[in-house]
């Protein structure tokens, strides 16, 4: 007998769930999701993240 096979659906995020902060020295990406967390400037490699 053949076993069945089963395909698993992958969940696929197409959107970001909040803005996107670029650190132009290194290329890192961070993603804020929690609106409202009182963060006023993100610091990388000694410089202010951007909006990307």
């Amino acid at each position: 007998m053949k076993k069945k096979q089963v395909k698993k659906k992958v969940k696929k995020t197409t959107k970001p769930k909040g803005p996107v902060y670029l650190c132009r020295t290194c290329g890192a990406e961070i993603v804020v999701t929690k609106e409202g967390a009182g963060i006023t400037n993100l610091v990388c490699c000694n410089q202010v993240m951007e909006k990307k």
